[in-house]
């Protein structure tokens, strides 16, 4: 837990993968998003979200179709969950060997807002990593979820090479 949530802020929960992937849990008074959905396939994670919410409605939003980025997000969608990822990543995400049935999710792009109820999130475009690559703004605490756009994901070396 980085922030608990409150009337004046979104609460703000760090989860991990067994890669090191970085997930983040933001969570309003109405509803939460996932940002990333790493790379491990199995549990539960729209589950844990769940249970880390409260209840709450919670939406997945892919940063960039990469396959450490994507592996829960069909488990979202089987949950009901609305799952925006850029469509413009389909060709990188392909390029690594991976498929998705982007027809399930919504076309992720910049301008978009997510409003969670004490807060809202502002999509801008960050097409250098990926075509489609996007971060998430969050104005009111100055919070930037940034995924790979902006330094390393993880914290080894080798992951550098894809910026």
């Amino acid at each position: 837990m980085l922030r608990e949530p409150s009337a004046a802020a979104a609460g703000l929960i760090r989860i991990e993968d067994f890669d090191l992937d970085k997930m983040f849990l933001v969570t309003g008074t109405e509803r939460a998003v996932l940002i990333d959905a790493g790379w491990d396939e199995t549990g539960d994670l729209p589950a844990l979200c769940h249970e880390l919410t409260g209840g709450l409605p919670v939406d997945l939003v892919i940063t960039h179709a990469h396959p450490d980025h994507i592996a829960q997000a069909s488990h979202f969608a089987a949950n009901g969950s609305c799952v925006y990822v850029p469509h413009a990543d389909a060709d990188a995400l392909s390029d690594f060997g991976y498929q998705m049935d982007f027809s399930r999710t919504i076309d992720l792009h910049d301008g978009m807002t997510f409003d969670l109820g004490n807060t809202v999130l502002h999509t801008y475009a960050a097409s250098r990593h990926t075509p489609g690559s996007v971060v998430l703004l969050d104005p009111s605490t100055g919070d930037l979820f940034a995924s790979d756009s902006f330094g390393s994901n993880r914290r080894y070396i080798p992951d550098s090479a894809w910026l």
